[in-house]
Formats: C-alpha cells, sequence, structure tokens
C-alpha cells in the first residue's frame, strides 16, 4: 500500500467517523467513543501526511503555498478538537455538517478519482475540513 492509498483510507475513515458523531445526540457513551476514535484517526492521519507528503511537497516551489494552506487546515482541525473537548457542561459542543458542505461532499465522492492539477485525488477530502465547524449545543441535564 502506498502513502496515497493509506490516505485516502484514512480520509474515508474520518468522513465515516465525523457522520455517525452527527448525527449520534446528545452525552452517551457511544458518542464519547466515536470522538476518541475520530481523534486518534486525525492525529494519525496528520502526522503521516505532513511527514510524508506536504514537507516533501514544500520543497518544490509550486507545492508550498498548497502545502502551508492544507498544513493550516490540520492546525484549525487540532483547535476544533481542543474545543470539542472541552470540559465542562456549559462548554459542551457538537458537531454541525452546514449545507454547503453536504453539497460539496456530493461532489468531491463521485470525483474523488478525477486527476486535479492543484492536488492528487487521494487529497480531495482534506480541503474539506476547513468546512466543518463546532456549535455550541444545549447542555443536558441529568
Amino acid at each position: 500500500m502506498t502513502i496515497f492509498e493509506a490516505l485516502r483510507i484514512s480520509h474515508d475513515i474520518q468522513r465515516e467517523l465525523a457522520q455517525k458523531l452527527i448525527a449520534n445526540q446528545g452525552d452517551s457513551a457511544e458518542r464519547h467513543a466515536l470522538f476518541s476514535q475520530l481523534k486518534q484517526e486525525l492525529a494519525v492521519h496528520s502526522v503521516a501526511e505532513e511527514r510524508h507528503f506536504y514537507i516533501p511537497l514544500m520543497q518544490q516551489d509550486a507545492g508550498v503555498d498548497l502545502s502551508r494552506h492544507a498544513m493550516a487546515e490540520h492546525h484549525q482541525m487540532d483547535e476544533m478538537i481542543e474545543n470539542l473537548e472541552e470540559p465542562t457542561p456549559a462548554a459542551r459542543v457538537g458537531w454541525r455538517k452546514p449545507r454547503p458542505l453536504r453539497k460539496r461532499s456530493s461532489i468531491i465522492s463521485r470525483k474523488k478519482n478525477a486527476p486535479s492539477s492543484r492536488w492528487p485525488a487521494s487529497c480531495f477530502a482534506t480541503r474539506r475540513s476547513s468546512n466543518w465547524r463546532v456549535t455550541t449545543s444545549t447542555p443536558t441535564t441529568r
């Protein structure tokens, strides 16, 4: 398996876990488990992508801006994970999938094997990460 195949599989796993997390409401053990799995997948993926893809890409002039942008998106994901880990009930947050992302997701999934002048097909899912946003949930009472 190449690094590109591994990253593509990781993107699929991330999408699946995020969709399950979005669909799962409330403060349940299942939601905590999904979040832990997603957090782990994002961490491993980020290291692999930055080490084996973005850093070598930055050695080429044409890849510097694209790599920096992608690494900035990884930083945004790290910040979002930190926000999702807020320990206080008043700060509990949930994930919401904005309407434009649903449309863009279907377009990207149809074209994920198409060649791109900007990115290899295996990197299309990364472009979407900045579209996820965190919204404050109503705290549940026990």
